[in-house]
């Protein structure tokens, strides 16, 4: 702007404040909607990574539970190979006379939880042991003693071969490994999950009775059935070692404990699926008669 005399005028003119005004209003208005725009991007997804987190946490212990019950399984699968023992069992009768009552106190050493054996043979019952205890559930160091896994009880129709008086011979299924279940988990409702219990060096407390389905530990029918925490489905492991994941209801849910009834004897697994991830190969010291053990034989997902 000029002055009357021709001389430019000092400062700025009404109309440049006011255009300087309403363009700085104008930027701060939009900064501050894009700050808000950010702040609620991040309230919408906060939930959505929270349950990523969990499922991330789900998908973990799984996957260590998952690993326990195949090394457990290893774990019988030696005992029973070595010396023609037989599988550990909690009603093997010289087993129970000779202190170790359980199937769990059979194998501490297949474990290497040698240690639990105090001088003289003892039984030192309230150790922890991580193998024998669910993630899912609580950390073996806050349950010393306690175990989380079982099977289920046999009955006049077939069972379990974990609670056969004898000790079942791995030649007696050497056709049917991977269609016999060993170890899953047993129903524990969460207001327990802080006590140390059922007892791993106790022969009772890790059988649960014939049904045709597992029940979630949150699911209050499962009370005396197997059942675990993790959603959709628990592990288990089978007589040839592998471990899948078994949904909680299928029509052949009771029938893969049967190993004496070759009449109703069922390979496929329905809606079973492996674990996220791959099972160990299993040790070349262990063969059944017709040479290493089959492969998987569940159905997939």
């Amino acid at each position: 702007m000029l002055r009357e005399d021709g001389q430019p005028r000092a400062g700025l003119a009404r109309l440049e404040v006011l255009l300087v005004t309403a363009a700085g209003v104008t930027l701060i208005g939009l900064g501050l909607m894009s700050l808000a725009g950010c702040s609620n991007r991040s309230s919408e997804t906060k939930p959505d990574t929270e349950r990523d987190g969990e499922n991330m946490l789900e998908r973990s212990q799984r996957i260590r539970c998952s690993n326990n019950l195949r090394q457990v399984g290893f774990a019988m699968l030696f005992f029973a190979e070595i010396g023609s023992q037989g599988f550990p069992s909690d009603q093997r009768q010289e087993q129970q006379q000779a202190g170790r009552p359980s199937f769990y106190s059979q194998i501490l050493e297949d474990c290497d939880y040698g240690s639990f054996v105090k001088q003289g043979g003892e039984l030192n019952q309230d150790s922890p042991a991580p193998l024998f205890v669910c993630p899912g559930r609580r950390p073996a160091e806050h349950v010393p003693g306690a175990a989380d896994y079982g099977y289920l009880a046999s009955s006049a129709s077939g069972g379990s071969i974990l609670d056969d008086r004898a000790g079942v011979q791995s030649s007696a299924i050497a056709s049917e490994l991977s269609a016999t279940a060993l170890l899953s988990h047993i129903w524990l409702s969460p207001t327990k999950y802080a006590l140390p219990e059922p007892k791993w060096a106790s022969p009772t407390g890790h059988a649960a009775t014939k049904g045709e389905r597992g029940y979630e530990d949150i699911d209050d029918a499962g009370t005396g059935s197997l059942g675990s925490p993790h959603r959709g489905g628990m592990p288990c492991v089978f007589a040839d070692g592998h471990v899948a994941i078994l949904p909680y209801q299928h029509p052949q849910f009771a029938l893969l404990w049967n190993y004496t009834d070759g009449k109703t004897r069922r390979i496929n697994v329905p809606g079973a699926k492996e674990p996220e991830q791959p099972r160990r190969a299993p040790d070349p010291r262990m063969t059944n008669p017709g040479g290493t053990f089959r492969s998987i034989s569940t159905s997939r997902n």
